[in-house]
């Protein structure tokens, strides 16, 4: 509840400057309630713009936020690549939970909307639902028939993708699912993931993030009209992980768009951060979409002073 409290003034004046005092009082209380209903004239426009308000838990307001609704709808592919067993497989895995818990959280996707891909059978967590174990098939499947199926010509689709990557366009992948990795045999071509993801149909916009070393390599088979092709570094270079645990890029990426950024405006965060804490690394994008890009409908979480 917001109170708004309108001053009043009450004085004596001797009968000669009584009528004037008077006009002058009348004068600054309509200027007090006008402003007031002016006020609270804003504050409505603002929250019937802004979507549904509800209040949550701790004080907290939940306001739909870049909501275009309509029939647009957004879905997205999660894929963490390499092995069960593989080195720093931890690290990717807890990077894939972080773009799903961005996706869901502050994004309105669901657990229907995103198809999320783990490389290691036991994995099973509590919070995410994982829907095929990540491999080559699945992962093509995941692209170009699940994701193919469920969008139509103004839809968004999000992909990312984090693992260990080599020079010449590989994203390294578990093939025969033994639970380690041999970087020189098991990967997935760039042209490979070009054609899977050229062979979606329909869509409004579509957004590829790739995480990997030498990710670069991979930006001219994902580009495309309508899209925009995000990679952690380019073709010559590799991409690291800060001692914290996190990825420099993708971490400064999902982050930024935790706080509601477009895709162009995480990415340029992004971008920033890994060249003050990582200069050899060099994120690139090719954007071939008209305007700002959102990669869902966004929820801002407010904390505000109320009243019970």
């Amino acid at each position: 509840m917001i109170y708004i409290f309108i001053d009043q003034k009450i004085g004596v004046c001797c009968k000669k400057k009584c009528l004037e005092w008077n006009n002058m009082y009348r004068y600054g209380l309509f200027r007090r309630i006008f402003g007031a209903m002016v006020g609270m004239f804003i504050l409505l426009s603002m929250f019937s713009s802004i979507g549904t308000v509800a209040l949550g838990y701790d004080r907290l307001m939940y306001t739909g936020y870049h909501d275009d609704m309509g029939d647009v709808e957004y879905f997205a592919v999660i894929v963490t690549g390499g092995a069960a067993y593989a080195p720093n497989q931890a690290l990717a895995t807890r990077q894939t939970e972080e773009a799903y818990d961005v996706l869901r959280t502050w994004w309105h996707y669901t657990d229907d909307t995103i198809y999320y891909l783990n490389p290691d059978p036991d994995y099973n967590p509590s919070d995410y639902e994982v829907d095929a174990v990540a491999s080559p098939e699945t992962i093509q499947y995941a692209i170009s028939i699940w994701l193919d199926s469920m969008m139509d010509d103004n839809d968004v689709g999000f992909i990312y993708m984090i693992d260990h990557g080599q020079d010449g366009g590989h994203f390294n992948i578990d093939e025969n699912g033994d639970g380690y990795l041999d970087v020189e045999t098991e990967y997935i071509k760039n042209v490979e993931l070009g054609f899977w993801i050229d062979s979606i149909s329909s869509y409004g916009k579509l957004v590829i993030v790739i995480e990997c070393c030498y990710s670069g390599d991979f930006l001219p088979y994902i580009s495309g009209v309508n899209r925009i092709g995000i990679t952690s570094t380019d073709g010559y270079t590799t991409s690291g992980i800060g001692i914290d645990g996190w990825s420099y890029f993708s971490h400064s990426f999902f982050t930024n768009l935790k706080m509601g950024y477009s895709v162009e405006q995480a990415f340029e965060a992004a971008r920033n951060y890994v060249l003050m804490h990582a200069p050899g690394q060099h994120p690139l994008i090719d954007d071939q979409c008209l305007g700002s890009t959102y990669i869902g409908h966004y929820y801002e979480l407010r904390r505000i002073r109320y009243e019970l």
